[in-house]
């Protein structure tokens, strides 16, 4: 059964014929944030559902600096005609060989309701093209809703990289570590402190058992005579 690749797992490349023409990559989207869908085919009801439903919010995707790209286990031609007759603006791309519905983890060889097909599933990217949200179908009318997605990425840091100075957190940074250094020494002292101190008091006690044992000692060996 597909799984899926878990969150925080590293989107594997591709490169496959897009619906809008010419060949696509994930390299292409270097440092943007992305939304996988991927489908069972343009062919599949649910499929098609889903689709339109996204349809009305390809823009507000556009406008959060996300790219939605769908990928389905078809050939080009099937795919060009769904969206010049449906009006689809979102790409969506032909993985004929399947090759990269298998790296991602969501091919199904033969289940009651597929055959060499891909189980719904999605990838939210951040600019990285760290996968930070994950939703793979049980069945194929099993799909995140478009508000849960949009609710979704707004809950999730994707700009990762974006407007990060790394040169005004290097203060805040060495005075942390500074302080950690600080209390691993205070540490140190106080656990050889700790130590001299019970060695001390082990003197004691072994000195005090001395003086207690070493007569009786004396005596019973006397009484062995």
């Amino acid at each position: 059964m597909a799984k899926g690749l878990t969150v925080g797992h590293k989107a594997p490349d591709f490169k496959l014929e897009s619906s809008q023409g010419g060949f696509v990559s994930l390299k292409d989207f270097e440092g943007k944030p992305l939304y996988l869908i991927f489908l069972r085919g343009t062919w599949c009801p649910s499929c098609r559902k889903q689709l339109e439903m996204l349809k009305d919010y390809y823009d507000e995707f556009l406008s959060k600096g996300i790219q939605l790209i769908g990928i389905a286990g078809q050939k080009i031609e099937g795919i060009i005609q769904y969206t010049e007759a449906t009006g689809i603006k979102i790409p969506i791309l032909s993985d004929e060989t399947r090759k990269v519905i298998k790296q991602y983890e969501v091919f199904v060889p033969i289940k009651w309701d597929s055959f060499r097909i891909a189980i719904p599933a999605s990838y939210l990217l951040d600019d990285q093209h760290v996968i930070r949200y994950s939703y793979v179908g049980d069945h194929q009318n099993d799909r995140p809703t478009a508000e849960e997605i949009m609710s979704m990425i707004e809950q999730l840091p994707l700009q990762i990289t974006k407007d990060y100075d790394f040169k005004a957190e290097l203060p805040v940074y060495i005075s942390a570590l500074n302080e950690t250094f600080g209390d691993i020494k205070n540490s140190t002292e106080y656990s050889v402190k700790s130590i001299g101190s019970n060695l001390l008091n082990i003197n004691k006690v072994e000195k005090k058992c001395q003086l207690v044992l070493m007569p009786s000692l004396r005596l019973w060996m006397f009484l062995m005579k």
